[in-house]
């Protein structure tokens, strides 16, 4: 059971007055978007007996956590599997939007979604209650995440691959191995040799390269998981909101659209931010991409014909104009961790002591990232969660 949220005293005292120790044995968490920061914030303020190492290919919110809208729901995933896991997921966001470690991190609430289509002015609220929603910016929350682990007196290692996760024969249990080390490599030098880190406890937070890398790196692994998680990309632009201000001030409604105008309908969304962008989503109708990231989210190129050329007309529609007028501040495409169980993969492996799974969140990663990370923390510091 994932247990609630504290006290926005108690968050304090966490992020400054604990720290985990040099000498505390050490927990490898490979992934360095918002599920393996969370995971290793946790392990820092509240497992002071271990030492996380964040270890990622290309850096900290590479991918989906630094390239998302932040869009927050508590009660969207009510009557599903996620539901305890969304509902404490946007409780601990926000008991962090009231703290001084997270006060700049454009966390918003009490804001409306609602949905419509494209063009068109008439629009209904989702949901039964009105403003019960929220927001932050993802890239700016996964950063400071890892910046607090490593105030804490863990590790952030960036271009830094997960080659193989080494494994030794349980000798009390013919049937089990477990975790003795990692073996990594070191992507910004290719000359660079492998380096073996020392470790018992290692998670897997890697996204959409959760089972690509398990197959190289530990093929026990990967049988005994069973569940795949593979990857749906996604592009997204983030353009300047040029609309007149309300009585108000700036508008701040989450939309969740329909295109009729295009072959096969599209969905796109859209997200309003306090920095005075507004975030907007979505493939084009009929759009079809690799579910194989490539090597290093580095490596994740726009479909400026596709996808992000069909969201310039998009937003031209939102903020009113003509497409190439729209002020694009970033275009941007990741890959969203898909699971074949429809739900996130928040788990020890079977048969494997040491070994740990936290990926498959979907586009629920920041709303469920940080709470499942305090989950995996504790199952991996008790063994219960």
């Amino acid at each position: 059971m994932i247990t609630a949220t504290r006290t926005r005293a108690s968050h304090r005292r966490s992020t400054v007055a604990q720290a985990c120790s040099s000498s505390s044995p050490t927990v490898v968490v490979a992934g360095g978007g918002i599920v393996g920061v969370s995971t290793a914030f946790f392990l820092a303020a509240e497992q002071t007996n271990l030492r996380p190492v964040v270890i990622d290919a290309t850096s900290v919110a590479a991918s989906a956590s630094g390239k998302a809208g932040g869009f927050l729901a508590a009660s969207w995933s009510d009557g599903s599997a996620t539901e305890e896991l969304a509902r404490k997921g946007f409780a601990l966001h926000q008991s962090w939007s009231e703290t001084d470690t997270f006060g700049d991190v454009d966390y918003r609430f009490n804001i409306d979604a609602e949905s419509g289509l494209l063009g068109s002015s008439e629009r209904r609220c989702i949901g039964s209650t009105r403003r019960a929603c929220g927001q932050v910016h993802p890239r700016k929350l996964t950063t400071r995440l890892a910046e607090q682990v490593v105030a804490m007196g863990g590790e952030v290692r960036a271009q830094t691959m997960l080659v193989g996760v080494v494994l030794e024969d349980d000798v009390e249990q013919v049937d089990r191995k477990r975790v003795v080390g990692v073996r990594v490599r070191k992507t910004d030098d290719e000359n660079a040799a492998e380096e073996t880190i020392a470790t018992n406890k290692v998670v897997l937070a890697l996204g959409a390269w959760t089972s690509v890398t398990l197959k190289t790196a530990c093929s026990a692994a990967y049988a005994a998981v069973g569940t795949e998680v593979a990857g749906h990309k996604v592009h997204s632009l983030v353009v300047a909101d040029t609309r007149e201000e309300g009585l108000d001030g700036p508008e701040s409604t989450s939309l969740f659209l329909r295109d009729m105008t295009v072959s096969r309908g599209a969905d796109p969304e859209a997200y309003p931010r306090p920095d005075g962008t507004i975030y907007v989503c979505g493939n084009q109708a009929g759009a079809v991409y690799d579910e194989i990231p490539p090597r290093l989210a580095s490596e994740i190129g726009v479909e400026e014909d596709g996808a992000a050329g069909y969201l310039r007309q998009v937003s031209a529609v939102l903020v009113g104009g003509e497409a190439e007028d729209v002020d694009v501040m970033e275009a941007q495409a990741c890959y969203l961790p898909t699971s074949s169980s429809n739900r996130p993969l928040i788990s020890a492996v079977p048969n494997i002591d040491g070994l740990y799974v936290n990926a498959g969140h979907s586009c629920w990663g920041i709303l469920q990232g940080p709470i499942s990370g305090k989950a995996i923390a504790e199952l991996v510091a008790t063994g219960v969660y």
